[in-house]
């Protein structure tokens, strides 16, 4: 994976969805087509309105954990304050094992995020991530860890 991922943050309603989906007419970006929230998955201080969460010192199999409900949350059910439906999209059973393969051994917040970019990519298209490819996310709660 291309080490200069670019990650899409604002205020909500201030087009970041729009931006993202120019990025996904682009041949060599992985544009994730949700939101990943990594730092809510990783147990860390979310603090604004819409997902408010305490920090939590969470285990690498907690972790993992929280990266596959949201997944099999994203493939199952129609999030109606959500900007992308993604039932169906993933193939959950891909996402497990390629999730299990990447985050043995790892035990740093920047695996883990990869780790879970890598099986998300895996699902979609039943291949690893090409190494020229930029990933590109878009997450609200990024604007909390810009700085």
């Amino acid at each position: 994976m291309n080490q200069n991922p670019i990650f899409i943050l604002g205020a909500h309603k201030s087009g970041t969805s729009l931006l993202r989906s120019i990025f996904d007419g682009h041949s060599e970006l992985f544009v994730i087509p949700n939101e990943a929230h990594f730092f809510q998955h990783l147990g860390c201080w979310i603090d604004y309105n819409m997902r408010r969460q305490y920090p939590q010192d969470l285990s690498k199999k907690e972790i993992e954990s929280n990266f596959i409900s949201w997944i099999e949350k994203a493939n199952t059910i129609s999030a109606r304050t959500s900007d992308s439906d993604t039932r169906n999209f993933w193939d959950i059973e891909i996402f497990k094992k390629s999730l299990a393969d990447n985050m043995n051994g790892s035990d740093d917040i920047k695996s883990y995020i990869e780790s879970y970019i890598s099986a998300m990519y895996n699902s979609l298209y039943g291949s690893d991530l090409p190494n020229i490819y930029r990933v590109v996310e878009k997450s609200v709660d990024h604007a909390e860890f810009a700085v």
